[in-house]
Order: structure tokens, then C-alpha cells, then sequence
């Protein structure tokens, strides 16, 4: 199964014949939707009011679980089997003006009521991607911020790579793929908490 949000709904698609996909389940979640996050049996969606959590242990019919409301603002969000991670930001790509750039870390042990632990302040916020115990955070003009999470607690800021302007980032075995307005970098992270640069492609002059 495929799962799709767009501005408003959860769309399921079955791809058993891959080249003739069929949609099979259609649900309104909300509005603004943003980023959707798949954790073993639930899909964490992120939109500009809150983040969702619906449960797919039917693979074709997701069911609500639990929300967690915010302030209105951009929201991605990715997760583990203990916490939530979500980033929100200030911005004109947002619906709403908001002045607020944190990471707000939910606890989600009792996954039918997510509560915030803390927000951690940051610049601007952008997207975010988990590997092991090592949370990476796209802070836009400012470089990537790396946070240790192995302490559900309390986490801590290890790292920063500075003098990159990016959004977004894909996890992909021991790399990380960081993409901003004019590059797409290539990261070697064996040791995630000192991610290696290996390339750099200039995405402008393509």
C-alpha cells in the first residue's frame, strides 16, 4: 500500500499491480496537510494546526488514534517508539505568520495521548529525519542541527554544520541527502554525529 496526503485528505493506494495503482480509502484529515511519516503501525501526519496519528495495523483502512494541536505554522514531524519530533516555523511558504521556530519533542509512550516534554528554540526550522538514536534538523540559511535523542529526557544539540542553506533531508543508510533552493549535498554518516561531506551538486545551473 501506497499513503498519500495532499492539502486536506489521506489517500490509500493499493500497488500490488505496480503499474495500475488503485485507490482504495479516501479520508478527510484536516487542513493544511504537510509531511507524512510512516513508524511501524502508524502514519504521523503533519499539518499547519497539529500532527495526527492514525493507526494502519489494517493496512487499507488507517483509523485515527490522537492529535496534538499547536500554534498554526509549518509543521513537519518524524518519530520512534517513544517520541515525536516536531518542527515549527515561521515563514511566507506558510499559511499563517506565527513568529515561533522550536522543536517541540512529544512524548507518544501512551500513543493515544501525545503531550509535549519540551520545545527546543531554533532558527528556522525546516524538515527533520531520524536514524537511530541521532536526529537531524534542517535549520534552513543556518545549517543543519544534530541532536542527540538517546535520552527520551532530555536531548541534546552535538552538532552543527554551518554555511548551508537547506529544507529538507532523506536518510538513506549510512547517508544523508540535504536539499536547499541551489544545492543538493551528500553526507557520509557513519558516525552521525559528525556527518562527512561527499558531494555537492549545484541544482541552480543544472
Amino acid at each position: 500500500y501506497l499513503y498519500v496526503v495532499d492539502n486536506e485528505d489521506l489517500k490509500v493506494f493499493d500497488i500490488t499491480q505496480t503499474n495500475q495503482p488503485t485507490l482504495v480509502n479516501e479520508q478527510q484529515v484536516g487542513f493544511g496537510i504537510e509531511t507524512l511519516f510512516r513508524h511501524r503501525d502508524h502514519l504521523f501526519i503533519g499539518s499547519e494546526s497539529g500532527m495526527f496519528i492514525y493507526d494502519i495495523s489494517n493496512k487499507s483502512n488507517p483509523e485515527f488514534v490522537s492529535d496534538y494541536q499547536h500554534l498554526e505554522s509549518c509543521d513537519p514531524v518524524v518519530a520512534n517508539d517513544s517520541l515525536a519530533f516536531v518542527t515549527l516555523r515561521s515563514g511566507r511558504q506558510c499559511r499563517f505568520r506565527n513568529e515561533i521556530n522550536v522543536l517541540d519533542v512529544l512524548d507518544i509512550s501512551d500513543i493515544d495521548n501525545p503531550q509535549l516534554v519540551y520545545s527546543y528554540s531554533l532558527n528556522n526550522p525546516h524538515g527533520l529525519g531520524l536514524m537511530g538514536s541521532t536526529l537531524f534538523v534542517c535549520d534552513g540559511e543556518f545549517g543543519l542541527s544534530i541532536f542527540d535523542v538517546s535520552n527520551s529526557s532530555n536531548i541534546s544539540l552535538v552538532n552543527t554544520i554551518p554555511n548551508i542553506n537547506v529544507h529538507d533531508v532523506i536518510v538513506i543508510n549510512n547517508r544523508i541527502l540535504l536539499i536547499g533552493p541551489e544545492n543538493l549535498y551528500q553526507y557520509d554518516v557513519f558516525n552521525p554525529l559528525a556527518p562527512s561531506l561527499l558531494s555537492t551538486l549545484d541544482i541552480l545551473n543544472f
